[in-house]
């Protein structure tokens, strides 16, 4: 049915907005929520995948659905075998599942195994992040933040190596930082390398 004209109408007894819809001399009245030639069908919840409704904005979920949206299968322990390494899939409720992992793996889909890192009780030092491929490799290694080294990132790099302060400064050593320590009559920012004569370069004389 083709829409001649439209026009917004404010209903005072009901507070709500209506709408007049006008085509070959017939005018339907209907209110938000409900849409087709006839207003005869009513607008599902915004969001709802899997339902349907009977009044406006609801979500009423078919066979196989659950969820306030109706977005998860009751059925996924059969259609998507989630769980992983033999772990046995259990439907809770309202599309909701858990996994009974096997002895030695854990996480939500038993996808992670107490590998060398779990076992070892947090090796990596400094921050430093524990690597085994989630438990599968035989040993873990650890990588470390800048500025450390070592097998657990127990060493820190002494960032003083490199002489990197100027004009005979004394370089302070900090974690992955150093700073520059003038010598008498040269001056510069906290962590710069830069130690400027600021007497021009001339001889300065002590006051």
């Amino acid at each position: 049915m083709q829409i001649s004209n439209l026009v917004k109408l404010h209903n005072r007894s009901f507070l709500s907005l209506y709408f007049c819809h006008v085509s070959y001399g017939v005018v339907f009245f209907t209110n938000p929520g409900w849409e087709g030639d006839y207003c005869e069908q009513c607008v599902r919840m915004p969001g709802c995948s899997h339902g349907t409704c009977h009044q406006p904005w609801q979500c009423i979920c078919q066979s196989g659905w659950a969820g306030k949206y109706c977005n998860k299968d009751v059925h996924i322990c059969e259609h998507q075998t989630p769980c992983q390494n033999g772990a046995q899939c259990v439907y809770d409720r309202d599309g909701e599942y858990s996994c009974l992992c096997l002895e030695g793996f854990h996480g939500k889909d038993c996808e992670l195994k107490t590998g060398p890192c779990e076992k070892a009780g947090s090796p990596c030092k400094n921050g430093g992040l524990c690597q085994d491929k989630n438990g599968f490799a035989s040993n873990y290694t650890c990588k470390c933040l800048a500025g450390f080294i070592g097998a657990h990132c127990e060493i820190d790099i002494d960032d003083c190596l490199m002489r990197p302060c100027a004009n005979g400064a004394t370089c302070l050593d900090g974690m992955n930082r150093f700073s520059c320590q003038c010598q008498p009559g040269f001056e510069g920012q906290a962590n710069s390398r830069s130690c400027s004569n600021f007497c021009g370069g001339k001889t300065c004389r002590a006051q």
